[in-house]
């Protein structure tokens, strides 16, 4: 990770202000301004809405647009210039579509382990997730590091939400006659809060015969 002059004295950062483009117009000021109370505001940086490479410093209330490195990003969670398309960086994630325009491939789900961005799709066929998304064979979970689907016990979901069972995946489950199917949680129950072992189908009236 590559940190952002986030902590330089108060003459260095006065001393760069004169190279720093000022806020654009289409942009919040989100800066903490000076009072009475606090006539020095702390110190804040937050990331731009549209570029993940731009960031703005705030100084005495007003912001100035910074970029990070060429080939990083700026995590505004983390208030640092993180490697492009890495696990750390959220904002790639967060604007998927907008990143598969500038040559991104596979990308994570920000928010869901078992899913995730796949920039060759064509748009249609994709529809059912949302633009570029995709999803992994259940019970798989998506790598961020390999960048591969890859059983859940292999997978380190961090903050990303682990689905656990085959209903909570919108591909696991394709029944092709509408008039006869059968709801997803009766023929796959969910084994959340049971323990290990054989438990009876309570409700399972299927053709097998069809096709699914």
């Amino acid at each position: 990770m590559i940190l952002p002059s986030i902590k330089g004295t108060l003459f260095l950062v006065t001393s760069i202000v004169s190279h720093l483009a000022a806020l654009p117009t289409n942009v919040i000021n989100k800066c903490p301004q000076p009072s009475e109370l606090n006539p020095v505001p702390p110190f804040f940086i937050y990331g731009h809405p549209e570029d993940c490479q731009q960031f703005f410093l705030c100084v005495f209330g007003t912001p100035y647009l910074m970029s990070c490195p060429a080939t990083t990003s700026f995590s505004e969670l983390l208030g640092v210039c993180v490697d492009r398309y890495s696990p750390q960086d959220i904002c790639a994630q967060e604007n998927a579509v907008r990143e598969c325009s500038r040559g991104a491939s596979l990308l994570a789900h920000p928010q869901l382990c078992h899913r995730f961005y796949n920039c060759s799709l064509v748009v249609e066929t994709s529809s059912i997730l949302g633009r570029y998304q995709d999803e992994c064979p259940y019970p798989q979970y998506f790598d961020t590091l390999e960048k591969v689907c890859k059983p859940y016990s292999e997978v380190s979901c961090l903050d990303r939400l682990e689905v656990k069972d085959k209903c909570e995946y919108s591909k696991a489950y394709e029944c092709t006659d509408v008039e006869h199917c059968e709801d997803c949680q009766a023929v796959f129950p969910s084994c959340q809060g049971l323990t290990d072992g054989i438990y009876k189908l309570l409700s399972f009236h299927m053709d097998l015969s069809r096709d699914f």
